[in-house]
């Protein structure tokens, strides 16, 4: 049995840097943050520019879904390159993380800060 849960408000983060690794995890988490933490809401991580991501990048999505679902948030991943699939699917992510393969593309871009680009 499928459930459709309605959520609130959708927000659409777009990363804009092209390697997320160690260097990043404390910009993936302040900008990730403010948005797990809001209750019944829908979030998406669009990766379309991501060619590389390491375990302190996977590390810190873990994290940050966990504290989104003691929320009742929704994080969602999407628009993986070929690498972030490959990642993904060895370590069988799509168990813990909700990955969408065709996201809705009509959202308006404003601009939150590096390497984020906020879409609602």
């Amino acid at each position: 049995m499928e459930m459709d849960i309605q959520y609130r408000q959708t927000i659409v983060l777009r990363c804009l840097t092209k390697r997320l690794n160690l260097n990043q995890v404390i910009n993936i988490q302040e900008n990730l943050f403010p948005f797990v933490i809001i209750p019944d809401i829908k979030v998406i991580l669009d990766l379309q520019q991501v060619c590389f991501m390491d375990c302190c990048a996977i590390n810190s999505l873990l994290t940050m879904n966990r504290i989104a679902q003691a929320n009742h948030t929704l994080l969602v991943l999407c628009n993986l390159t070929e690498h972030v699939r490959l990642l993904t699917d060895t370590l069988k992510l799509s168990h813990v993380l909700c990955i969408e393969h065709q996201p809705s593309n009509n959202y308006h871009s404003l601009p939150l800060g590096i390497p984020f680009c906020l879409l609602y």
